[in-house]
């Protein structure tokens, strides 16, 4: 029987948010005797999640009717713990965290016992971490200069991804000698002499966006659900977070087949639960354009076969510790 503690933080939630459900349907697994969640939203847990002095935490026991509420009363704290009572800790920390915070904690709780492992998130939470699966996406480059960017824009369209961006913050498409972020364009050679130091991702802008982007979650190996996100009418971008709209997908057998070889490496970093999002290519197959693995959204609207699926992939991962 396990003791897990979730750590999360509420503020930006909505009734869609996936942590629900998880919760609710981990806190009845067979094999779960205790599940405590610590939110960073708390003044209470600030020298923890913040000034990383503590590991005292104010903590909500989940109960039969734990679910989202607007005032975030759900997460009133009712007891206080601290991490060495618990077997496992699951991350549904969304971005931005403090400096320092995960190897923090990869340092005062066994890593292994965490998902996603802190070392691994922070591995692969780089854009350049794409560098070293490439053969699965579209043309990339690691863009440190404006020589480097003038060799890579001449070959084709390109985006420019900053290495440390979420939710589609700060992505530049350099198309026809302009820079557009977002529907706002600049002309290249105005954007090129304002800059002074550059560090990108640099990859092939895939002309077929239209078709959508595709978000794949997967958990110990299995893919629980895929969705299409499509971008906002005259928009170039498909993040939910821009505008973009989402609609239920499948993965396609080269997809499975990206999920097959990309798992073994993903797993010996600690990372159990990502997302894969996927851009159709010019011929027709679909390319990796993004890897997820902090905080993976969209599993609670796919049903209780997601949810049941990804925690009894938690739970076979427990078992094998």
């Amino acid at each position: 029987m396990y003791k897990i503690l979730i750590l999360t933080d509420p503020s930006r939630h909505t009734a869609t948010n996936s942590l629900y459900g998880l919760a609710q349907t981990l806190s009845q697994h067979p094999k779960v005797a205790t599940l405590h969640l610590a939110s960073r939203a708390l003044a209470q847990n600030a020298p923890f999640f913040y000034q990383m002095s503590s590991q005292q935490l104010q903590l909500t026991e989940v109960k039969a009717d734990f679910a989202f509420r607007e005032d975030q009363s759900c997460f009133a704290p009712s007891i206080s713990g601290q991490l060495s009572d618990y077997d496992f800790i699951f991350l549904r920390l969304p971005r931005p965290l403090a400096d320092g915070f995960l190897e923090w904690l990869g340092q005062i709780f066994p890593e292994e016992r965490i998902i996603n492992r802190p070392s691994g998130v922070l591995q692969t939470s780089s854009k350049a971490f794409l560098l070293d699966i490439a053969e699965h996406c579209p043309p990339i480059a690691r863009i440190q200069s404006l020589a480097e960017l003038e060799a890579f824009k001449a070959r084709f369209p390109i985006v420019l991804k900053p290495l440390l961006n979420y939710g589609g913050q700060g992505v530049l498409r350099i198309l026809d000698n302009y820079v557009w972020e977002g529907n706002n364009k600049q002309p290249y050679a105005e954007w090129a002499s304002q800059q002074k130091e550059l560090d990108y991702l640099g990859m092939e802008y895939m002309q077929r966006v239209a078709e959508g982007d595709k978000r794949i979650v997967v958990c110990n190996g299995q893919i629980i659900t895929a969705a299409l996100r499509f971008p906002a009418k005259d928009s170039w971008m498909c993040n939910v977070a821009q505008g973009g709209r989402a609609e239920a997908s499948q993965a396609s057998p080269e997809e499975k087949a990206m999920v097959a070889a990309l798992h073994p490496i993903l797993k010996e970093k600690g990372i159990l639960l990502y997302g894969l999002d996927t851009l159709m290519g010019t011929n027709g197959k679909r390319l990796l354009s993004e890897l997820n693995t902090l905080s993976i959204g969209g599993i609670a609207p796919a049903g209780a076969t997601a949810l049941n699926n990804t925690i009894e992939g938690l739970i076979h991962y427990f078992d094998s510790i």
